[in-house]
């Protein structure tokens, strides 16, 4: 994060501050609770799900002894799920979306439809591994949501969690050389702005032991090679499909291994346009 974020002037005086402990970026002031709640109710729109949900699922898969109870906090439509189902876990979805939550019954997944508060999390019970993918950055105070995932993990459980990895190398680097604004800034439903390491750090200051730090592909690149997808669909629909025949060429050739282990190298430069860390509940 060496770019000038303190100097950028965002709507409504808002600003971003470094969090003094763990390093990660937040919005000040928070928007209001009935700011957000209208947001999400009138606006918002689910995030991309990654190309690759089944590279999520190898991670716990891999990291677990064997298939457990899983749940997906903000299971959307119930992509990675029904993964897991397929590969013998219990699942169950926390999604307080009518329409997505809907969508990932079709699939045969239990959801509770409503949002994750420490009421729910009594009624819940245990799980051997809990997912956090694109909901972190979107919450006012995450040592909360950390501290629920904490209570919901049996002894040793997984717990992974995906952001975006904001204020990258690369994007430093489209914006010196293309002077573009800063597009990954999305107000006002991204509160919180991390990187692979300040999200490590965080996870393990609240009771996990980081496993892995690890990304997916540097989308940003693009930019770097003069393909500007920023303000442009065309641009972006032409981009992800090009990423997404470079990944599954990797997975047909049998070097699914092969294209982890490149995310893992790169993760470690802080490039990768997500931050993605496994870790397990400290015993």
């Amino acid at each position: 994060m060496n770019m000038h974020w303190e100097k950028l002037e965002l709507p409504r005086g808002q600003r971003l501050v470094r969090d003094e402990v763990y390093g990660y970026l937040k919005l000040i002031p928070r928007p209001s609770d009935e700011e957000i709640a209208s947001y999400y109710k009138n606006a918002y729109r689910n995030p991309c799900i990654p190309h690759d949900p089944e590279g999520r699922v190898d991670i716990v898969c891999e990291i677990a002894s064997s298939p457990g109870r899983v749940l997906d906090i903000g299971c959307g439509a119930g992509e990675f799920l029904s993964s897991f189902a397929n590969r013998g876990w219990q699942t169950v979805g926390v999604e307080p979306g009518k329409q997505y939550a809907e969508k990932a019954r079709g699939r045969g997944i239990e959801v509770i439809e409503e949002p994750l508060t420490d009421e729910l999390v009594k009624r819940l019970g245990a799980f051997d591994a809990v997912l956090l993918i694109h909901v972190l950055e979107h919450i006012p105070y995450p040592e909360n949501m950390l501290r629920m995932i904490r209570e919901l993990l049996r002894p040793g459980g997984i717990f992974l969690c995906e952001v975006p990895n904001d204020f990258n190398p690369l994007q430093e680097v489209a914006i010196t050389v293309h002077g573009l604004r800063p597009w990954w800034i999305a107000l006002p439903d991204h509160l919180n702005y991390f990187s692979i390491s300040t999200l490590a750090s965080f996870i393990a200051g609240h009771g996990f032991e980081v496993v892995l730090q690890t990304t997916d592909f540097p989308v940003e690149m693009f930019l770097l090679w003069g393909d500007i997808y920023v303000d442009n669909p065309e641009v972006g629909g032409w981009m992800h499909a090009r990423r997404c025949r470079f990944e599954d060429a990797m997975r047909q050739a049998a070097k699914g291994k092969l294209l982890r282990q490149l995310y893992d190298a790169i993760a470690k430069l802080g490039i990768g346009r997500e931050a993605i860390v496994c870790a397990r509940k400290s015993r």
